[in-house]
């Protein structure tokens, strides 16, 4: 009985003095990964996310190529929604990814480095409000930036958009400007964007996939290089560059179809040239395509310009 008894003690103070040595340790040091990997549905991959019981200490987060305890690749970082503590984003030589998820609210991150070939998809909000990011090159093989994907990013000045873009949703740059309380532009933000020549935003149906007000309150964009040689007609969407009050000019594809309603609302537009388009004709969409453009002083056209 006495030797059970001296067993029981012993062996529970064992497991105390494991408790507060385990208690005492660094976060990480408790796992063995301080992230999540979840299987993708058909197996091909791991998305990479947060683990919810581990503190992360300010650094860049670096997305290796595979997992390595198993050497299966990783194909999606996502839900890191909010984690101010991040720095930036830096992937490995090799790496396979395909989509980049949320990084909302994730106010510290200044740079995205070496983003693979691989990348197809940056998701909708995914970098909504990041304010310090200031340099993004966006691959060629990216296919859909999602809705307000890049909204608010008030340090990036350039973006480049690859030919192999497909859908551009509604307000993927909105308001990559600073702005006081009272709504007022008070310097900064996206100040040139360039498509490359052949982007195509028509899926195999043919329908249009660049969406509204993707540009919408950018006062600080002063160049803007459209995309040339697209299949079918162009059109520039509702609200495209309303509120880019430092926009004085811009040059149209020759295929320009349509203008739809407030894409120059309240910009900074100068002079107007319509020449270059050979479309047989043009529809303005309302009477509200150009409103407000108050340095508005010179329209040149030819051809037939109709208002729908």
């Amino acid at each position: 009985m006495f030797a059970r008894l001296h067993f029981s003690l012993r062996q529970s103070a064992w497991l105390l003095a494991l408790l507060i040595i385990t208690s005492a340790l660094p976060a990480r040091a408790q796992y063995e990964e301080p992230y999540r990997f979840d299987l993708t549905e058909d197996g091909s991959g791991y998305i990479m996310r947060p683990r919810t019981d581990v503190h992360y200490d300010p650094g860049v987060l670096v997305v290796p190529a595979v997992r390595e305890s198993d050497g299966i690749p990783i194909v999606g970082v996502d839900g890191f929604s909010y984690q101010e503590r991040l720095l930036g984003i830096q992937f490995y030589e090799g790496s396979q990814v395909k989509y980049i998820g949320s990084f909302e609210g994730c106010t510290g991150i200044e740079f995205i480095r070496d983003m693979p070939a691989t990348v197809e998809k940056i998701g909708d909000y995914a970098f909504q409000g990041c304010e310090r990011l200031r340099d993004v090159t966006l691959n060629d093989g990216l296919k859909y930036i999602g809705i307000s994907c890049f909204e608010g990013c008030t340090s990036l000045t350039s973006i480049k958009l690859p030919k192999s873009l497909k859908v551009l949703r509604e307000n993927a740059f909105r308001n990559c400007a600073t702005f006081d309380n009272w709504g007022n532009f008070t310097g900064g933000g996206l100040e040139s964007v360039v498509f490359e020549d052949g982007v195509d935003f028509y899926n195999n149906n043919g329908f249009f996939c660049f969406y509204n007000n993707v540009f919408w309150g950018c006062a600080n964009l002063s160049s803007v290089t459209l995309p040339k040689n697209t299949p079918g007609d162009f059109i520039i969407p509702q609200g495209t560059f309303g509120y880019c009050g430092n926009l004085k000019s811009i040059k149209f594809p020759k295929n320009t179809r349509r203008i739809e309603q407030m894409a120059f609302y309240r910009s900074g537009l100068e002079s107007l040239d319509l020449t270059t388009i050979e479309s047989d004709v043009l529809y303005l969409q309302g009477y509200y395509t150009f409103a407000a453009c108050e340095n508005l002083k010179t329209v040149t056209a030819k051809g037939k310009v109709r208002f729908d």
